[in-house]
């Protein structure tokens, strides 16, 4: 999870752009399982 968190930092500036993350959201919903997607909010929240 670690290393996704890497490249969120890098790819989504300080300012966070709404679009942005939600873009990178649906990426990671398209590639990973329910489960995955609940532990990784969890996580980043």
């Amino acid at each position: 999870m670690n290393e996704y968190m890497d490249y969120l930092s890098k790819v989504i500036p300080e300012k966070d752009s709404l679009k942005l993350v939600k873009n990178e959201a649906e990426k990671y919903y398209k590639l990973h399982s329910l489960d995955d997607c609940f532990n990784i909010g969890l996580e980043l929240y």
